[in-house]
């Protein structure tokens, strides 16, 4: 259904709306498990971003997210055991996260991302069974920071 929806829509505008289509459309094609085309779609939005980029630099904060959503959809899409890109681009997403977060610790949404992306680090199998260990114990003390600063937040459930 969201795919349809998204399929009726105008198509979005180039930069940052046509990057978050992409996200929103990528996100429903993992959920149907096509890793293939969510890779694809991806690719399209990463694509996307960097031109808005050069465009407009203060949309850098959202280069953090490109990585999170392309190492999220490569651990769908890495046959290997290790899944050795899709912990790069989650680390990639790690390192610019943490500087957004460290330098408006205020900002919720910086740590609700950061909290996002510990977590797909924590769940990816193989590598360093510590370090996953451990982004898994730092994605749970953030959810619970978070959710301490507001309960009722929907994007705080779950997490």
């Amino acid at each position: 259904g969201a795919l349809a929806l998204l399929d009726c829509l105008p198509r979005a505008q180039d930069g940052l709306e046509a990057t978050l289509t992409g996200w929103v459309r990528a996100e429903a094609l993992r959920g149907l498990k096509r890793a293939p085309e969510a890779l694809e779609s991806v690719q399209r939005a990463n694509v996307e971003l960097a031109g808005a980029v050069r465009r407009d630099p203060t949309l850098r904060e959202y280069l953090a997210i490109a990585d999170y959503e392309l190492g999220r959809t490569l651990a769908l899409t890495d046959p290997s055991a290790d899944r050795s890109a899709a912990r790069t681009a989650l680390n990639r997403a790690l390192v610019l996260q943490r500087q957004l977060d460290a330098q408006n610790p205020e900002y919720a949404e910086y740590r609700l991302f950061l909290t996002k992306i510990f977590r797909e680090l924590g769940r990816l199998p193989g590598g360093d069974a510590v370090a996953r260990e451990d982004a898994a114990h730092q994605a749970d003390e953030l959810a619970a920071e978070l959710s301490r600063r507001d309960p009722q937040r929907w994007e705080y459930q779950g997490l």
